[in-house]
């Protein structure tokens, strides 16, 4: 996998299309979508509870920082329609283990444009940027259990249940199950980048 410095400057003009849509970085202009869709309880339902908007603007803030590529830092990026250029929803990575050579990917989309297969076009279009251009050996992505649509889409994506979490994070008020998702990238999709021993 890429070093952090590499992996910064990757992104730096990021921008990835498919047929129906675009994959950018955020910019300023972004922000009041950003906030409609932390302040809505429907996307926000099986990701957690809701927060107060001052909460909102907080984390919001925090998004629009410079990525260092640090571990456990996540990097937003826009999703927007090609056709009409609306903000249709988000998507989020970030390195869990440089030794490892590991990435968590996350995504969220706002509930008029479910059941398209957005979620499944822009993931599939970014798995392969992450292996061919960041280098990452494993991906990872994490669903609550009552979140079907959502394990469709990791499983469209081509990543296997690995395990369930019994009652591991709390939500609407009761203790839910987290399915764990994962997919080893194969040789002709990424390359190690660690000398060999």
């Amino acid at each position: 996998m890429l070093q952090a410095d590499e992996m910064v400057e990757r992104l730096v003009d990021f921008e990835l299309t498919t047929p129906r849509l675009r994959l950018r970085r955020l910019i300023p202009a972004d922000e009041r979508f950003l906030i409609e869709h932390e302040m809505n309880r429907q996307i926000m339902a099986t990701i957690r509870d809701p927060q107060s908007r001052q909460e909102v603007v907080e984390q919001i803030a925090a998004i629009f920082k410079p990525w260092q590529a640090e571990e456990e830092s996540w990097v937003a990026l826009a999703l927007e329609e090609l056709a009409t250029g609306d903000f249709t929803g988000l998507f989020f990575f970030r390195v869990i283990s440089y030794e490892n050579q590991s990435l968590e990917l996350g995504y969220r989309l706002h509930p008029d444009y479910w059941r398209r297969g957005y979620a499944t076009e822009a993931g599939q279009c970014l798995m392969e940027y992450l292996a061919k251009q960041l280098k990452a050996r494993k991906v990872v992505a994490y669903c609550i259990a009552e979140n079907e649509g959502s394990a469709r889409v990791l499983e469209n994506l081509g990543l296997e249940r690995e395990g369930c979490l019994k009652e591991h994070s709390f939500l609407g008020g009761k203790w839910c199950d987290e399915l764990v998702y994962g997919r080893v990238l194969s040789a002709s999709e990424s390359a190690d980048t660690r000398a060999a021993t």
